[in-house]
């Protein structure tokens, strides 16, 4: 936990490569506190970003002995003449460095300039995902890329106008039995690709199917601020393209070899400018090529800066000097930031109306970040003619879908636009040397030639920081790269950031996660590991580490660190990918309600089609008696009122950032439905900018025949679907089980409970061993689920006899296929039985239930032995739990917390005193990869004790005030002040609290029909 004095940092790196962490360490081994800022989500620039896994080697150990120990596993691994520093093992080995001195690093973090007062610089700007910051710092080194630090105070263009040399790489597959190609095949690959003559190299890689293919060219600056970087990007990914084309075609062993991967960034060589302040140096920088002489090279000069470092008293306050006119710091309303997290001194610029960028770009539709959605409203916008900028903060296109890593889909409605992209990719990728598939490599590059050809101007490793409004309408972005800050106005703004960035920096409203508790789904940061597999299942899981909250920072930064070990040491990707973020508060929100009842709606502009696939559980009840629609896939029909931000003109929010309820908006969030979708809000966008409207006021109609010619809206969706819901349903529960009863519970409760009731008092008993058999237990099953207290003492004796049988100790089925524990069956196990009781339980208005509600807890095992499940697939995932009794845990605190009897605390603590049953919490800070679906199972738990007045239930909250998550911190700090009247502040107040606290009532959970 941090201090809350926010003092300045006595050394702030600026650049997380291998000489930004070499300076970090020698910093903080001479006692000063530091901390790094890095652009990317990883560190190690020098190797990571380029794929430069190539480093000479001399031959003898004299540069090992010269470099810091600490560094030295890095550069171990040895391939055929070099050393291997394989991109993945590199950002591992870097952070744990970095970590092990407790040096914090501000990932995503992209410098927007410097603030100096009397000569000095006292800090620097960044923007990052939530916005502008202002870190303080006594001295910075500047560790980026060609001194990007220097060129903004000194008012330079990142990239030059005129020649350079940029360098690229990229992975070709090629044939073991093939032999390494001539030097006169090499020269002519070299001549025919238009290469500088001796700059194509191969190098091995940790596989052996696999080359890495190093090159070099001329090219032609333009020097554009804020466009010149992102040219040259685009430029190197054709000419890598070329280069392989030419090696296929004139080198023997390259035959049909595919392209793997391409660097995430290219190199341009330009000279780093002076410092005009003091205090700001640049650091010594490696060469492209480098050998491990220019390693430790690098560290001794390194050691004498830090020695020699001036760290006078840092002057507060100052000018901003960037991109743009210098501006006082005062006019940004600096505010310290209320993340208790985070490790360094962060002050969040709440007001940059002030900020003055000198470069502006102006447009007919922004899209803000090119990803799964974003790039399609890209083509989508541009292909009616519209002037497109494209602000995206990965180097290559395509968000989750291609840089993610999330390179397939197996659910979506796969028509439409998304499959016209699909078939194009195949056009624009000569013999399929881009890969193939729907994502991936060959979908990156469909978006750069389509904004190419369409002429849309795209910016990469950009980062959007800011939204000014004018009467209520989105006017300009304030945006950030290496040039520094600068403004893009566009008639209309797409947001399809994934998680409503521009939507939250434009003060839109939004929610995330489950209402009461918070919980998202999983985020990835995918691997690709070393060896290939015949298939995905026998792959080692590299993903999914854990969850975040898209608003923390601090939990940003601990989820990139956590996704990083374990991962692989070959590739990992370079961008935090969250499954579920911000929903935000729109026109219309989309509700499970509509989905299950199949509603059509005047105003569908999108659709998808898919089953419950939440990597975690659902918010929905349903969801504990097995799956909202039975697990069939469902057909979505979205609204156009769920793009548009409640309240703000001039804007559309494309992605999974859409309005709706949780559930219902995970139902949209398949690769082939958001890039759908996202094609049709650049359709709408563009409609907007024809006539010259707002995004409320366009033709519908006509945008909606564009869209169904498209194939983005098939028939299915200007019709209703059949109702989950049934219209006739009494005279069918009697035969059905709970296939028959599951269709009642989606009726609404007014319309349910008035004929359930007269039909169940005119029915006599029925066998209480079966309890989803006969018309009467059918009744009142759906009675209690509606919350009737009616045939309460009926329920009661159902439950009583399922633990009398020992159902409740049955273990679940295993899936044949998968070996995954099965939680939700069709209802005729004892497993799923007890379950759905349990959750009937919970929402039944009767007390009566209570007693064997108990009798069961009492008894209930606990989290039981682990399966044994043989698939890596699904034994490494974090979001499938193994312990087969978990999911009746989670409906059992659903029933307790609803009831919150206090007869229930004896049992509840009898469980909850179980082995495995507590201990999840994970202390603030930790570098472990915690079992948070464990963690949470014990919250629930705990949480549904303490409702019910357990002081160990308590206990266990109090434990989670320190926790690591912020989920978990808020909610068991929420939970105990409910049931205190007032929160009590520290872990430690809170336990003094509850020394003294004679007891409190019963606080149940509502338990109405939802």
């Amino acid at each position: 936990m941090r201090e809350a004095a926010m003092a300045p940092v006595d050394v702030l790196v600026v650049g997380g490569g291998v000489v930004g962490c070499l300076a970090a360490v020698a910093a903080a081994e001479v006692g000063y506190s530091v901390a790094v800022i890095e652009k990317r989500a990883y560190l190690g620039r020098e190797i990571s970003a380029y794929n430069h896994s190539f480093v000479r080697y001399a031959g003898d150990d004299s540069a090992f002995r010269r470099c810091p120990a600490a560094f030295q596993r890095l550069f171990r691994i040895h391939g055929d003449g070099e050393i291997l520093a394989p991109e993945g093992l590199t950002r591992q080995y870097l952070l744990a460095i970095l970590e092990e001195r407790g040096i914090p690093v501000l990932f995503e973090a992209e410098p927007a300039g410097v603030s100096v007062a009397e000569g000095r610089a006292t800090g620097v700007l960044v923007g990052y995902p939530a916005g502008l910051a202002w870190v303080p710092g006594r001295a910075v080194l500047d560790a980026t890329e060609n001194g990007n630090l220097l060129r903004l105070l000194a008012g330079q263009s990142y990239l030059a106008a005129g020649a350079a040399v940029v360098h690229g790489v990229f992975e070709l597959g090629w044939s073991t039995k093939a032999s390494r190609p001539t030097e006169a095949e090499l020269a002519a690959v070299e001549q025919a690709a238009g290469l500088v003559p001796g700059s194509l190299r191969l190098h091995p890689t940790l596989r052996n199917d696999l080359l890495t293919v190093e090159y070099a060219y001329r090219s032609e600056c333009s020097g554009d601020r804020a466009l010149a970087r992102s040219q040259v990007e685009a430029a190197t990914r054709q000419q890598s393209v070329a280069v392989a084309l030419a090696l296929r075609e004139r080198v023997e062993g390259f035959a049909g070899a595919g392209m793997n991967h391409f660097a995430y960034e290219c190199h341009v060589s330009q000279e780093c400018p002076a410092s005009p302040v003091s205090n700001v140096q640049a650091l010594p920088a490696l060469p492209w090529g480098f050998s491990l002489d220019d390693v430790a090279a690098a560290a001794e000069a390194i050691g004498a800066m830090v020695a020699s470092l001036d760290l006078a008293q840092a002057s507060t306050g100052g000018e901003l000097v960037g991109c743009g006119a210098p501006t006082p710091l005062a006019d940004l309303a600096l505010t310290p930031t209320n993340d208790e997290a985070l490790p360094v001194p962060f002050f969040v610029a709440t007001r940059t109306e002030g900020l003055r960028p000198t470069t502006r770009l102006t447009g007919d539709v922004c899209v803000a970040g090119i990803g799964t959605g974003g790039g399609m409203a890209m083509v989508a916008a541009a292909e009616k003619g519209c002037r497109v900028i494209g602000l995206e903060v990965n180097r290559d296109l395509g968000g989750t879908h291609t840089t993610g890593g999330v390179v397939g889909y197996y659910a979506g409605y796969r028509g439409g636009a998304s499959a016209a992209a699909q078939e194009e990719a195949k056009t624009l990728n000569p013999a399929g040397l881009v890969g193939s598939g729907p994502g991936g490599m060959s979908h990156a590059e469909f978006l750069r030639r389509k904004a190419d050809s369409l002429g849309a101007c795209v910016l990469t490793g950009t980062r959007v920081c800011g939204v000014t409004l004018r009467n209520g309408a989105v006017a300009e972005l304030l945006a950030v790269n290496e040039d520094g800050l600068f403004a893009v106005a566009a008639t209309v703004t797409v947001d399809a950031t994934g998680d409503g960035d521009v939507a939250a920096l434009a003060g839109a409203e939004y929610q995330i996660g489950d209402a009461h508790d918070g919980m998202v789904q999983s985020y990835s940061m995918w691997g690709r590991d070393v060896y290939p597999t015949p298939s995905f299942l026998a792959q080692r899981y590299l993903t999914d580490p854990g969850l975040f909250h898209p608003d923390v920072y601090s939990e940003r930064l601990r989820a990139i660190a956590v996704a990083h070990r374990g991962n692989s040491p070959h590739h990992i990707s370079p961008m935090l990918t969250p499954r579920e973020g911000r929903r935000i508060a729109g026109d219309h929100a989309l509700t499970m309600a509509d989905i299950l009842d199949q509603r059509g709606f005047a105003d569908v502009v999108a659709v998808a089609c898919t089953q419950t696939d939440s990597h975690a559980f659902a918010s929905s009840v349903f969801d504990r008696l097995g799956g909202a629609g039975g697990g069939a896939p469902l057909q979505v029909r979205i609204p156009y009122g769920t793009f548009i931000p409640k309240g703000i003109e001039g804007l559309l929010v494309a992605a999974k950032a859409i309005s709706g309820e949780r559930d219902a908006t995970c139902f949209c969030r398949m690769n082939a439905d958001i890039k759908n979708a996202g094609f049709a809000m650049g359709r709408a966008a563009a409609a907007a900018v024809r006539a010259g409207c707002g995004v409320r006021q366009i033709d519908l109609s006509t945008l909606q025949a564009e869209l169904k010619e498209i194939g983005v809206l098939p028939d299915w969706a200007f019709v209703p679907g059949t109702p989950v819901r049934p219209t006739q349903w009494l005279d069918s529960l009697a035969g059905g089980g709970f296939a028959a009863l599951q269709p009642v519970l989606y009726l609404r409760r007014d319309e349910a409970v008035p004929q359930l009731e007269t039909r169940f008092a005119e029915l006599a008993e029925s066998d209480a061993d079966q309890p989803f058999v006969g018309l009467r237990n059918q009744l009142c099953l759906a009675l209690a689920w509606h919350g009737s207290a009616m045939g309460g003492d009926w329920l009661a004796t159902m439950l009583d006899r399922a633990v009398a049988a020992g159902r409740h100790v049955t273990l679940p089925h295993l899936r044949a296929f998968r070996m995954g524990v099965v939680h939700g069956g069709k209802g005729e196990d004892d497993y799923t039985l007890v379950n759905r009781l349990l959750v009937m339980a919970g929402r039944s208005g009767s007390t009566a239930v209570v007693g064997p509600l108990a009798r069961l807890v009492a008894d209930q095992p606990g989290l039981g032995e682990v399966v044994p499940l043989p698939m890596p697939y699904d034994r490494e995932r974090k979001d499938i739990v193994a312990e087969p009794f978990y999911s009746r845990l989670r409906n059992v605190a659903f029933a307790v917390e609803r009831q919150a009897d206090p007869s229930l605390v004896p049992a509840m603590e009898t469980l909850l005193r179980r082995e495995g049953m507590t201990g999840y919490a994970t202390p603030w800070g930790s570098r472990t990869s915690p079992r948070y679906m464990l963690a949470h199972l014990e919250i629930w738990l705990a949480r549904a004790a303490l409702r019910c007045g357990s002081r160990f239930g308590a206990e266990i909250l109090i434990r989670y005030l320190d926790d690591t998550h912020v989920f978990f911190r808020r909610h068991a700090r929420a939970e105990l002040s409910l049931v205190a009247g007032a929160d009590q502040g520290t872990a430690g107040a809170w336990q003094e609290w509850l020394a003294g606290a004679p007891g409190w009532p019963p606080v149940p959970l509502a338990s109405a029909a939802q």
